[in-house]
């Protein structure tokens, strides 16, 4: 995601934490935000 330019991974974060928050944790069974 930030490879090919490392100085503007703060520009990318968002999207990371919106997958992160969005996958389902497999010992919970629910996601992050739901937690």
């Amino acid at each position: 995601m930030c490879e090919e330019n490392q100085q503007q991974w703060d520009e990318m974060l968002s999207f990371a934490m919106l997958a992160y928050n969005s996958s389902v944790n497999e010992s919970t069974g629910v996601t992050p935000a739901m937690a």
